[in-house]
């Protein structure tokens, strides 16, 4: 058993400041375990991960939620700044999945959404 892959798209995520998210990162990148839904800045954050298996590709997107409204403690990722992929406009996420779906046999999403203390 091992680790395939890991989403990042969490509110979590960012915790202990953009020094921890990059510390994340470099981790990851270290141990060659491939990373979903945050990035060093957008374009990383939104790009899906493929693996092929018995023949067939997947793709794996990872985006976040939970955190509604337009001032977020996690930040979403910018042009030239690290975050995570925030789909509070769903035209991005619809955007990133029909690329991948272009690309692969199959397309898994992982959304953390949902609505935090209630």
């Amino acid at each position: 058993m091992g680790v395939d892959i890991v989403s990042l798209a969490n509110n979590h995520v960012y915790d202990y400041g953009e020094v921890s998210l990059l510390d994340t990162l470099s981790t990851l990148e270290g141990a060659s375990v491939p990373y979903v839904g945050a990035g060093h800045n957008l374009e990383e954050a939104i790009k899906p991960v493929y693996f092929v298996a018995n023949d067939m590709k997947i793709a794996y997107v990872s985006a976040t939620q939970i955190e509604q409204g337009d001032y977020p403690d996690t930040p979403g990722a910018g042009e030239n700044s690290p975050g995570v992929f925030r789909c509070w406009t769903e035209e991005r996420i619809y955007d990133v999945v029909r690329e991948a779906q272009e690309k692969a046999d199959f397309v898994i999403v992982y959304i953390h959404w949902g609505t935090e203390l209630s």
